[in-house]
């Protein structure tokens, strides 16, 4: 696969004007991701002119401030969901939300656009010893009150009567026999 090093990247925030706070390399599936925290010092943002930009978007070449980054990922979202007519207007939609930024986003991006009433959140808990969810599912809880968003909260175990530690400990089982 196609490999970029840190110098590479440094060289072209460099020229952007950018100045580089911190960098972490993040390696998974076999691909190393920077994910690098900038800052771009006086750059004003390519699309309104006026705020400071905080984002370099590598496919268009902007310089986005925060406001102008959320309108063009909420102008994409929403223009794909009507390219496929994902959802119709008698639809209901159920957002799987993870606590995760993205499925925070697709949950802010509907609920500002389509009827509240007519979308549901689903946080699911997995099962897996350790991974201490609650805190997370009050978050999701409490975003979806604020949204005025149904939400539904069930696990793995209750639904189909096993966990994820529950597979995982029965895969093992039958590759012991």
């Amino acid at each position: 696969g196609f490999k970029i090093d840190f110098e590479s990247i440094k060289s072209v925030l460099d020229d952007m004007g950018a100045v580089i706070h911190s960098v972490d390399e993040v390696v998974a599936a076999r691909d190393s991701w920077y994910i690098v925290d900038v800052e771009f010092m006086g750059v004003v943002c390519s699309v309104c002119g006026i705020r400071e930009a905080v984002f370099y978007q590598r496919h268009s070449g902007l310089k986005l401030c925060k406001a102008c980054l959320y309108s063009d990922i909420k102008k994409r979202v929403v223009d794909e969901i009507n390219r496929y007519s994902m959802i119709l207007p008698r639809d209901r939609v159920l957002v799987g939300v993870s606590g995760g930024k993205d499925s925070f986003v697709l949950l802010n991006i509907l609920a500002e656009t389509y009827d509240p009433s007519k979308i549901v959140g689903l946080m699911i808990e997995e099962g897996i010893y350790g991974y201490n969810r609650d805190e997370v599912f009050s978050y999701i809880d409490e975003v979806c009150r604020l949204y005025k968003i149904d939400c539904i909260k069930t696990s793995l175990k209750k639904e189909l009567s096993y966990s994820v530690d529950d597979f995982m400990k029965l895969q093992l089982s039958r590759e012991r026999k």
